[in-house]
């Protein structure tokens, strides 16, 4: 009996199922189903342009709230724009009302905080000597206070300081005092502090200029240094530490034999912070990187910084523009500063970088 085949092999001159129309159709359907029409697409794109819009508003927020805060009319249009957002109908607008709402929420509570460590700096008047007159000379000064009122004149001009003055490296131009006042005098007094440092240790006024008493002055100075890195004054650090190692004080041999191990094991310490911890500062931008604000970083890295980032053209061959550069200088210029305006009437240290350089202490 022949047996009926169950399948059977298509000939060479046959058709294939799939040229039937049915099936025809149904591919047709289905790849018209995965075509995106020209209107979705340019609404698609639209929506990304827009998040890229509200991230950048979101950085502002966090970055320049300071500068937000001051002008009342940013504030209410900041609010007006979320409340805008949130009316629509689409729910990723919706989200971006609550996301810049949270971002601004976050930047006032954040600046209020940063206010308040500020404030926390202020120290309570410096006590009057035996004689009931002011220090006469820096070895009567507790470091404590020595170190806190360095950082008090520190924040102030610190905070003065705008980006605009960092733009374009304006502390660099021949105009540097009219475009970056006050980061022209952040980097003067860095010098004039460290030249200070080091006249107040080779005069050692008030003492009998034995090697002695100038050991005393710079186991002062260290103590000082080391209270500054804990109030995360970096660069009024850096300014006595570069004072201590100006060859007319490190080559003081005799002096320096009766400065304390601990003194000399503090100053191998800042020496890795700032210069031995790795390449580029490693050690001090890991660990600026995570100190809680408030802060003074070092201005000379800072400027080091953006001078090596403006090397970097600002459009690119294809008349792009170079994005990634825009980028670095926005990372680099992330430092929250706040300004105290309530000072506290105390006894302050003044000092006066005239020649000859020296320190004059008064009340206010």
């Amino acid at each position: 009996m022949p047996v009926r085949a169950t399948s059977r092999s298509a000939s060479p001159g046959s058709s294939s199922p799939m040229d039937s129309p049915a099936p025809r159709r149904l591919v047709r359907r289905e790849s018209q189903s995965h075509v995106v029409s020209p209107q979705v697409q340019a609404e698609r794109q639209r929506l990304v342009i827009q998040y890229r819009i509200i991230v950048i508003i979101k950085k502002w927020i966090e970055w320049r709230y300071e500068k937000v805060s001051k002008r009342k009319s940013w504030v209410s249009l900041l609010k007006e724009f979320a409340a805008w957002l949130d009316k629509s109908d689409h729910e990723k607008m919706k989200s971006w009302s609550v996301m810049l709402l949270k971002a601004l929420k976050d930047a006032r509570r954040r600046h209020a905080n940063l206010v308040k460590q500020l404030e926390r700096l202020s120290v309570s008047n410096i006590p009057a000597s035996k004689t009931g007159l002011p220090y006469k000379r820096f070895i009567d000064i507790p470091p404590e206070e020595f170190a806190k009122q360095l950082t008090l004149m520190e924040q102030e001009d610190f905070a003065k300081i705008t980006i605009s003055e960092y733009s374009h490296l304006n502390f660099s131009k021949p105009d540097k005092m009219e475009r970056a006042p006050h980061v022209v005098k952040m980097i003067k007094r860095f010098n004039d502090m460290s030249y200070w440092v080091a006249t107040t240790i080779i005069r050692a006024e008030g003492t009998d200029q034995s090697p002695k008493q100038r050991a005393q002055i710079i186991t002062n100075f260290i103590t000082v240094m080391e209270i500054l890195l804990q109030l995360k004054n970096y660069n009024s650090a850096l300014q006595i530490f570069s004072a201590l190692n100006i060859s007319s004080i490190s080559r003081l041999q005799k002096t320096w034999s009766y400065v304390p191990q601990k003194a000399k094991a503090a100053m191998e310490e800042v020496n890795k912070l700032f210069f031995a911890g790795g390449p580029n500062n490693k050690l001090y931008r890991e660990q600026l990187e995570f100190a809680e604000p408030p802060c003074i970083p070092l201005q000379d890295v800072f400027c080091r910084d953006l001078t090596f980032i403006e090397e970097n053209p600002t459009v690119l061959e294809n008349g792009w523009i170079n994005f990634e550069k825009m980028l670095l200088l926005g990372k680099s210029t992330h430092y929250n500063t706040a300004k105290v305006n309530r000072m506290h009437k105390l006894t302050i240290i003044s000092i006066s970088f005239q020649t000859p350089k020296a320190i004059t202490i008064c009340p206010i």
